[in-house]
């Protein structure tokens, strides 16, 4: 009794079916010269995005560099200009004695403070590398946070959610203490 009616309604279905495929697949066609544009913009504009920053990276690794070579230029200059300055001060002593002094003097001072500035530059040096590491570890918490909350400001929570006190947030502004260098013994 009911086994006709059943059939009849599955046939429509199946029909139904094939007519909603069949639907999908014109619309899909013609929608193909909207989407592919679409699509290629939207993979162009990644890249773009993903260009600039990697330029944006490397323009500053590059900006950092050159000023420490730059620095460094400069300090040579500075130190070698003092002891040619304390050479020619000294052989102005015995035919002008007060420019003399000014002039050894001047280059005394200038050979004293590129030394002192030599080493401040060489101590705060060795901590680069570690202060390099802290950089990235405070982008990577920014950026993919454990806890689920990305973007959120680094130092608000752990890598575990747990809330940082201020003491812990201050341990990356600590510089180390002689003693515990082992590798400057």
């Amino acid at each position: 009794m009911s086994d006709a009616g059943y059939a009849g309604s599955a046939g429509e279905s199946v029909k139904k079916n094939r007519g909603q495929t069949i639907a999908i697949i014109i619309l899909s066609i013609l929608a193909l010269p909207v989407l592919v544009p679409l699509a290629l913009g939207i993979g162009g504009l990644a890249l773009g995005i993903l260009l600039a920053l990697a330029g944006g990276g490397l323009a500053v690794i590059l900006g950092i560099s050159g000023c420490i070579l730059a620095g460094a230029a400069g300090l040579a200059v500075v130190i070698f200009g003092a002891v040619i300055g304390i050479g020619f001060g000294a052989g102005m002593l015995f035919s002008t004695p007060a420019s003399g002094l000014a002039v050894l003097g001047a280059s005394l001072f200038a050979l004293g403070a590129g030394i002192l500035i030599a080493l401040a530059l060489w101590k705060m040096g060795r901590h680069l590398p570690r202060a390099a590491r802290k950089a990235v570890g405070w982008l990577h918490e920014l950026l993919f946070a454990k806890s689920g909350k990305a973007g959120m400001l680094p130092g608000t929570s752990g890598f575990n959610g747990e809330a940082k006190t201020p003491e812990s947030r201050m341990e990356v502004c600590q510089i180390p203490d002689e003693g515990e260098n082992s590798h400057d013994a």
